[in-house]
Protein backbone atom coordinates (compact mmCIF):
# COMPACT_ATOMS: atom_id res chain seq x y z
CA UNK A 1 0.00 0.00 0.00
CA UNK A 2 2.78 2.53 1.03
CA UNK A 3 4.52 1.89 -2.66
CA UNK A 4 1.48 2.51 -4.41
CA UNK A 5 0.90 5.47 -2.21
CA UNK A 6 4.32 6.89 -2.98
CA UNK A 7 3.80 6.35 -6.94
CA UNK A 8 1.22 8.39 -7.13
CA UNK A 9 2.74 10.99 -5.43
CA UNK A 10 5.88 11.05 -7.54
CA UNK A 11 3.06 11.33 -10.45
CA UNK A 12 1.53 13.77 -9.47
CA UNK A 13 4.58 15.56 -8.87
CA UNK A 14 6.43 14.93 -12.31
CA UNK A 15 2.87 15.90 -13.97
CA UNK A 16 3.38 19.52 -12.23
CA UNK A 17 6.60 19.81 -12.95
CA UNK A 18 5.76 19.58 -16.40
CA UNK A 19 3.24 22.05 -16.18
CA UNK A 20 5.14 24.07 -14.65
CA UNK A 21 7.61 23.50 -17.96
CA UNK A 22 8.21 26.97 -19.97
CA UNK A 23 9.56 27.39 -23.72
CA UNK A 24 12.27 28.44 -24.81
CA UNK A 25 12.50 30.70 -27.50
CA UNK A 26 15.46 32.31 -28.96
CA UNK A 27 16.08 35.69 -30.47
CA UNK A 28 16.40 34.55 -33.79
CA UNK A 29 12.52 32.31 -33.09
CA UNK A 30 10.90 35.11 -31.88
CA UNK A 31 11.51 37.57 -34.69
CA UNK A 32 10.50 34.26 -37.19
CA UNK A 33 6.97 33.86 -34.92
CA UNK A 34 6.76 37.77 -35.38
CA UNK A 35 7.31 38.09 -38.91
CA UNK A 36 4.75 35.07 -39.54
CA UNK A 37 2.05 35.50 -37.20
CA UNK A 38 1.66 38.98 -36.88
CA UNK A 39 -1.56 40.37 -38.77
CA UNK A 40 -0.26 43.11 -40.24
CA UNK A 41 1.86 41.47 -41.84
CA UNK A 42 -0.62 38.77 -43.03
CA UNK A 43 -2.49 41.36 -44.17
CA UNK A 44 0.39 42.58 -46.24
CA UNK A 45 0.99 39.02 -48.07
CA UNK A 46 -2.74 38.97 -49.03
CA UNK A 47 -2.49 42.46 -50.33
CA UNK A 48 0.38 41.40 -52.94
CA UNK A 49 -0.86 38.32 -53.79
CA UNK A 50 -4.83 40.57 -54.47
CA UNK A 51 -2.57 42.84 -56.78
CA UNK A 52 -0.39 40.48 -58.29
CA UNK A 53 -4.17 37.97 -59.42
CA UNK A 54 -5.05 41.49 -60.83
CA UNK A 55 -1.63 42.51 -62.43
CA UNK A 56 -2.20 38.96 -64.65
CA UNK A 57 -5.12 39.50 -65.58
CA UNK A 58 -4.45 43.12 -66.68
CA UNK A 59 -3.74 42.01 -70.52
CA UNK A 60 -7.25 40.28 -70.59
CA UNK A 61 -9.45 41.01 -73.22
CA UNK A 62 -12.62 41.82 -73.30
CA UNK A 63 -14.79 38.24 -74.37
CA UNK A 64 -16.92 38.31 -77.44
CA UNK A 65 -20.25 39.17 -77.81
CA UNK A 66 -22.90 37.78 -79.96
CA UNK A 67 -25.80 38.21 -81.16
CA UNK A 68 -29.03 37.47 -82.90
CA UNK A 69 -32.53 38.53 -83.63
CA UNK A 70 -34.96 39.31 -86.72
CA UNK A 71 -34.46 42.20 -89.05
CA UNK A 72 -36.80 43.73 -91.18
CA UNK A 73 -39.93 42.19 -90.27
CA UNK A 74 -43.14 43.55 -92.00
CA UNK A 75 -46.51 43.74 -89.92
CA UNK A 76 -48.12 41.90 -92.95
CA UNK A 77 -46.66 38.17 -92.03
CA UNK A 78 -48.13 37.02 -95.33
CA UNK A 79 -45.49 38.60 -97.04
CA UNK A 80 -42.56 36.38 -95.42
CA UNK A 81 -44.12 33.35 -97.42
CA UNK A 82 -43.22 34.90 -100.37
CA UNK A 83 -40.02 33.65 -102.26
CA UNK A 84 -37.98 36.19 -104.69
CA UNK A 85 -39.79 38.98 -103.87
CA UNK A 86 -37.75 42.12 -103.69
CA UNK A 87 -40.36 43.19 -100.90
CA UNK A 88 -39.49 40.50 -98.74
CA UNK A 89 -36.25 41.33 -96.66
CA UNK A 90 -37.24 39.43 -93.49
CA UNK A 91 -34.39 37.63 -92.16
CA UNK A 92 -32.89 36.46 -88.91
CA UNK A 93 -29.37 38.06 -88.56
CA UNK A 94 -26.26 36.54 -86.15
CA UNK A 95 -23.15 38.66 -85.48
CA UNK A 96 -20.35 37.79 -83.27
CA UNK A 97 -18.32 40.79 -82.52
CA UNK A 98 -14.72 41.15 -80.85
CA UNK A 99 -13.02 44.25 -79.74
CA UNK A 100 -8.98 44.45 -79.41
CA UNK A 101 -7.54 46.36 -77.14
CA UNK A 102 -4.70 48.37 -77.77
CA UNK A 103 -1.46 46.63 -76.90
CA UNK A 104 0.32 49.88 -74.53
CA UNK A 105 -2.85 50.56 -72.86
CA UNK A 106 -2.53 46.45 -71.78
CA UNK A 107 1.10 46.80 -71.05
CA UNK A 108 1.40 50.48 -69.33
CA UNK A 109 -1.99 49.10 -67.12
CA UNK A 110 -0.01 45.85 -65.80
CA UNK A 111 3.65 47.53 -65.13
CA UNK A 112 1.58 50.15 -62.89
CA UNK A 113 -0.82 47.07 -61.16
CA UNK A 114 2.75 45.46 -60.45
CA UNK A 115 4.37 48.48 -58.88
CA UNK A 116 1.75 48.82 -55.93
CA UNK A 117 2.61 45.18 -55.36
CA UNK A 118 5.79 46.60 -54.98
CA UNK A 119 4.90 49.14 -52.44
CA UNK A 120 3.18 46.85 -50.82
CA UNK A 121 6.23 44.46 -50.23
CA UNK A 122 8.35 47.76 -49.18
CA UNK A 123 5.93 48.48 -46.48
CA UNK A 124 5.62 45.05 -45.64
CA UNK A 125 9.62 45.13 -45.36
CA UNK A 126 9.57 48.90 -43.42
CA UNK A 127 6.54 46.95 -40.71
CA UNK A 128 8.81 44.07 -40.08
CA UNK A 129 11.93 45.80 -39.48
CA UNK A 130 9.67 47.96 -36.88
CA UNK A 131 8.88 44.94 -35.34
CA UNK A 132 11.81 43.52 -35.61
CA UNK A 133 12.75 46.74 -33.44
CA UNK A 134 9.93 46.61 -31.20
CA UNK A 135 10.78 42.98 -30.40
CA UNK A 136 14.51 43.16 -30.25
CA UNK A 137 13.81 45.78 -27.45
CA UNK A 138 11.36 44.06 -25.37
CA UNK A 139 13.88 40.98 -25.35
CA UNK A 140 16.45 42.69 -24.31
CA UNK A 141 15.14 44.65 -21.60
CA UNK A 142 14.26 41.66 -20.61
CA UNK A 143 17.55 40.10 -20.64
CA UNK A 144 19.02 42.84 -18.48
CA UNK A 145 16.21 43.21 -16.32
CA UNK A 146 16.47 39.21 -15.39
CA UNK A 147 20.70 39.96 -14.98
CA UNK A 148 19.77 42.89 -12.58
CA UNK A 149 16.97 40.48 -10.91
CA UNK A 150 19.66 37.91 -10.25
CA UNK A 151 22.34 40.11 -8.63
CA UNK A 152 20.05 41.85 -6.66
CA UNK A 153 18.42 38.94 -5.03
CA UNK A 154 22.35 37.32 -4.32
CA UNK A 155 22.51 40.91 -2.73
CA UNK A 156 19.65 40.61 -0.75
CA UNK A 157 20.82 36.78 0.71
CA UNK A 158 23.89 38.70 1.99
CA UNK A 159 22.42 41.76 3.23
CA UNK A 160 19.93 39.10 4.85
CA UNK A 161 23.07 37.10 6.00
CA UNK A 162 24.56 40.72 7.36
CA UNK A 163 21.35 41.24 9.40
CA UNK A 164 20.86 38.08 11.18
CA UNK A 165 24.47 38.41 11.74
CA UNK A 166 24.52 42.08 13.15
CA UNK A 167 21.44 41.00 15.26
CA UNK A 168 23.20 38.13 16.87
CA UNK A 169 26.39 40.72 17.47
CA UNK A 170 23.77 42.93 19.11
CA UNK A 171 23.04 41.62 22.20
CA UNK A 172 26.57 41.36 23.24
CA UNK A 173 27.29 44.97 22.50
CA UNK A 174 29.30 44.00 19.05
CA UNK A 175 27.29 45.65 17.06
CA UNK A 176 25.42 49.13 16.68
CA UNK A 177 21.57 49.92 16.10
CA UNK A 178 21.96 51.81 13.53
CA UNK A 179 23.77 49.65 11.15
CA UNK A 180 21.35 47.03 11.56
CA UNK A 181 18.65 49.87 10.75
CA UNK A 182 20.24 50.86 7.76
CA UNK A 183 21.17 47.39 6.57
CA UNK A 184 16.61 46.95 6.67
CA UNK A 185 16.18 50.37 5.06
CA UNK A 186 18.48 49.02 2.21
CA UNK A 187 16.81 45.32 1.94
CA UNK A 188 13.64 47.09 1.72
CA UNK A 189 14.85 49.33 -1.12
CA UNK A 190 16.15 46.17 -2.52
CA UNK A 191 12.50 44.49 -2.31
CA UNK A 192 11.50 47.57 -4.16
CA UNK A 193 13.50 47.42 -6.94
CA UNK A 194 12.97 43.75 -7.19
CA UNK A 195 9.03 44.14 -7.69
CA UNK A 196 9.98 46.92 -10.29
CA UNK A 197 11.96 44.46 -12.14
CA UNK A 198 9.37 41.82 -11.69
CA UNK A 199 6.83 44.36 -13.18
CA UNK A 200 9.34 45.35 -15.76
CA UNK A 201 9.74 41.57 -16.74
CA UNK A 202 6.20 41.21 -17.03
CA UNK A 203 5.56 44.08 -19.68
CA UNK A 204 8.46 42.80 -21.46
CA UNK A 205 6.79 38.97 -21.33
CA UNK A 206 3.29 40.59 -22.43
CA UNK A 207 4.74 42.93 -25.52
CA UNK A 208 6.47 39.73 -26.45
CA UNK A 209 3.67 37.43 -26.51
CA UNK A 210 1.41 40.32 -28.16
CA UNK A 211 3.76 40.60 -31.53
CA UNK A 212 4.08 36.81 -30.84
CA UNK A 213 0.17 36.73 -31.00
CA UNK A 214 -0.10 34.46 -28.31
CA UNK A 215 -1.54 34.67 -25.39
CA UNK A 216 -0.01 37.27 -22.89
CA UNK A 217 0.17 35.20 -19.75
CA UNK A 218 1.91 32.49 -21.67
CA UNK A 219 5.57 32.25 -19.77
CA UNK A 220 8.56 31.24 -21.49
CA UNK A 221 12.01 31.46 -21.04
CA UNK A 222 14.50 33.68 -23.34
CA UNK A 223 18.58 32.87 -24.02
CA UNK A 224 20.53 33.73 -21.30
CA UNK A 225 23.68 33.27 -23.35
CA UNK A 226 23.33 36.43 -25.45
CA UNK A 227 26.95 37.52 -25.92
CA UNK A 228 27.39 41.50 -25.74
CA UNK A 229 28.13 43.32 -28.67
CA UNK A 230 30.35 46.21 -28.88
CA UNK A 231 29.02 48.94 -30.58
CA UNK A 232 31.36 51.54 -32.28
CA UNK A 233 30.32 54.98 -33.30
CA UNK A 234 30.86 56.18 -36.37
CA UNK A 235 30.12 57.63 -39.07
CA UNK A 236 27.23 56.71 -41.13
CA UNK A 237 27.78 55.63 -44.23
CA UNK A 238 25.42 57.52 -46.43
CA UNK A 239 26.01 55.61 -49.40
CA UNK A 240 23.40 52.67 -47.78
CA UNK A 241 20.81 55.01 -47.17
CA UNK A 242 19.12 54.06 -50.07
CA UNK A 243 18.68 50.65 -49.33
CA UNK A 244 16.15 51.36 -46.01
CA UNK A 245 13.10 50.40 -46.11
CA UNK A 246 11.26 53.78 -45.90
CA UNK A 247 13.05 55.04 -48.69
CA UNK A 248 12.68 52.44 -51.01
CA UNK A 249 9.11 52.36 -50.43
CA UNK A 250 9.28 55.94 -50.86
CA UNK A 251 11.19 55.53 -54.01
CA UNK A 252 8.64 52.73 -55.34
CA UNK A 253 5.67 55.30 -54.75
CA UNK A 254 7.32 57.57 -57.09
CA UNK A 255 8.02 55.08 -59.62
CA UNK A 256 3.88 53.69 -59.24
CA UNK A 257 2.60 57.91 -60.04
CA UNK A 258 4.97 57.55 -63.24
CA UNK A 259 3.70 54.50 -64.37
CA UNK A 260 0.17 55.71 -63.63
CA UNK A 261 0.75 59.04 -65.87
CA UNK A 262 1.71 56.63 -68.22
CA UNK A 263 -1.83 54.69 -68.10
CA UNK A 264 -3.61 58.14 -68.64
CA UNK A 265 -1.17 59.09 -71.45
CA UNK A 266 -1.71 55.86 -73.10
CA UNK A 267 -5.47 56.04 -72.76
CA UNK A 268 -6.01 58.31 -75.57
CA UNK A 269 -5.01 55.81 -77.87
CA UNK A 270 -8.17 53.86 -79.59
CA UNK A 271 -8.85 50.19 -79.19
CA UNK A 272 -10.14 48.77 -82.58
CA UNK A 273 -12.91 45.66 -82.86
CA UNK A 274 -14.43 43.30 -85.70
CA UNK A 275 -17.48 42.64 -85.64
CA UNK A 276 -18.85 39.95 -88.22
CA UNK A 277 -22.80 39.85 -89.52
CA UNK A 278 -24.76 36.59 -91.18
CA UNK A 279 -28.27 37.48 -92.62
CA UNK A 280 -30.69 34.27 -92.67
CA UNK A 281 -33.08 35.56 -95.14
CA UNK A 282 -36.55 34.52 -96.24
CA UNK A 283 -36.85 35.45 -99.35
CA UNK A 284 -33.80 36.66 -100.68
CA UNK A 285 -30.28 35.58 -100.79
CA UNK A 286 -28.63 35.38 -97.69
CA UNK A 287 -25.97 38.10 -96.98
CA UNK A 288 -23.23 38.80 -94.78
CA UNK A 289 -21.04 42.17 -93.68
CA UNK A 290 -17.83 42.50 -91.94
CA UNK A 291 -17.14 45.76 -90.52
CA UNK A 292 -14.29 46.93 -88.35
CA UNK A 293 -14.64 49.24 -85.47
CA UNK A 294 -12.13 51.83 -83.67
CA UNK A 295 -13.04 53.90 -80.47
CA UNK A 296 -12.46 57.83 -80.53
CA UNK A 297 -11.23 58.36 -76.83
CA UNK A 298 -10.72 61.97 -77.50
CA UNK A 299 -13.87 63.07 -77.93
CA UNK A 300 -15.32 65.52 -74.58
CA UNK A 301 -17.70 63.01 -73.09
CA UNK A 302 -15.17 60.06 -72.88
CA UNK A 303 -14.05 58.90 -70.10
Amino acid sequence: MKKIVSTITLLICLHQIQAQDTTHISLKKLLQQVETNYPSIIQYQYNIQSIQAKADGAKSWMPPTFSTGIMRFPYNFSMIKEKNDPMNQAGVAFSLEQMIPNTSKLNAKKSYISSLAEIEKSKSEWTKNELRREAKILYYNRYVNEKKQIILNESEEILQLLITTSEAKFSSNQSQLQTIYKAKARLAELNNMLLMLDGAIAESNIGLNILMVRDVNTIFQIDTLIAPVNYSFSIADTSNVSNRSDITALNKYIQSMKLEQKVMKVGVRPDFGVRAEHMQMFGMPNQWSVMGMMTLPIVPWAS
